[in-house]
């Protein structure tokens, strides 16, 4: 099959005739652009997808948008160009070569990585997906978001230092992740880091800080120590993250995209847990005598297992103000 002639002649004409010859006999077809179009679809419904997931995660809407260069041989076809101005309106910058585009932007990283163009070209790498520690809730804390410019330290200390869950806890184990989902273990682990405790002391009282650093190579590295005695760090270092390959990469971010509305739910489950846990130090409901305030916590609690989040909510802003008039 005459590659050359099907990227180019498609753009100009309806249908193309193609002439391969196969083992045992020659195949011969025409090709209209719409047929075209049609086997390509899917692949410019996922360039759509990305494209609002990156204008999303930039916190920009298209209209903040001039222009749009495109690059790689696909964007040949008139189907691309047209769905991203049907969809975003934006202008296409046909300046470049699409064909040579990835090719001279990757001589031009290989020259920066020899030392060479450092004050002709700036570049920036940015990390791919979110990097954080499972709670004891299952939660993931992202410490690191995505598509923050490496390199990059991140600290969890002082008031958001990590603490023991029970009394005489020996040791706290960081369990990393690193994906978008709210819950954990949804997202890829990387590994874990064990902190062995210097002293035993009650639940609440140890302080761990805890580092992650992802250097210019792309390493990260997470530091934990305990602050409270100031023991001995422990640092260890990955580079698992970094070796995902761009489909791993999107298919994190697919999966992600797909369980939304779902996480979205999650979401508003952690801060109601945590809200509960605040009012529980506020008041102390063994003791208290007030019955209303009694059972709308446990309608409330009630009301979080079983994810209705929007009751949840209601119920949460009922007894804040019950405990404020009383």
């Amino acid at each position: 099959m005459r590659d050359e002639l099907t990227a180019e002649t498609i753009n100009k004409s309806f249908k193309i005739r193609l002439n391969h010859p196969m083992i045992q006999q020659r195949l011969e077809l025409t090709l209209t652009r719409s047929q075209l179009e049609n086997l390509v679809q899917p692949f410019i419904d996922r360039t759509l997808e990305i494209c609002d997931r990156t204008i999303e995660k930039a916190g920009m809407k298209p209209a903040d948008i001039d222009q749009v260069l495109l690059v790689g041989g696909q964007t040949r076809l008139p189907a691309v160009e047209a769905a991203l101005q049907k969809r975003y309106g934006w202008k296409i910058n046909n300046s470049v070569n699409p064909d040579e585009a990835v090719a001279r932007g990757a001589a031009v990283l290989g020259g920066r990585l020899c030392g060479y163009l450092r004050d002709e070209v700036k570049l920036w790498d940015v990390t791919p997906l979110s990097l954080g520690i499972e709670l004891p809730n299952g939660k993931m804390d992202v410490i690191i978001p995505s598509n923050e410019q490496i390199p990059i330290t991140k600290w969890r200390k002082g008031s958001q230092a990590f603490t023991t869950q029970r009394d005489g806890q020996e040791r706290i184990c960081f369990r990393v992740y690193q994906g978008e989902r709210p819950i954990a273990t949804d997202n890829e682990l990387i590994g874990e880091v064990i902190l062995n405790l210097a002293t035993i002391r009650p639940a609440g009282e140890v302080r761990v800080s805890c580092m992650f650093k992802i250097d210019l190579d792309g390493i990260l590295h997470i530091l934990v120590e305990d602050s409270s005695t100031e023991g001995e760090p422990l640092e260890k270092t990955f580079d698992r993250f970094y070796r995902l390959t761009q489909e791993e990469v999107e298919g994190k971010l697919q999966e992600a995209n797909t369980h939304r509305d779902e996480d979205e739910i999650t979401k508003r489950v952690f801060l109601l847990q945590e809200e509960i846990s605040r009012m529980q130090r506020v008041i102390n409901l063994e003791k208290t005598k007030n019955r209303i305030l009694l059972e709308k916590f446990a309608e409330l609690q009630l009301a979080v297992s079983d994810r209705d989040v929007n009751q949840a909510e209601d119920l949460l802003a009922e007894l804040k103000v019950d405990i404020i008039t009383n």
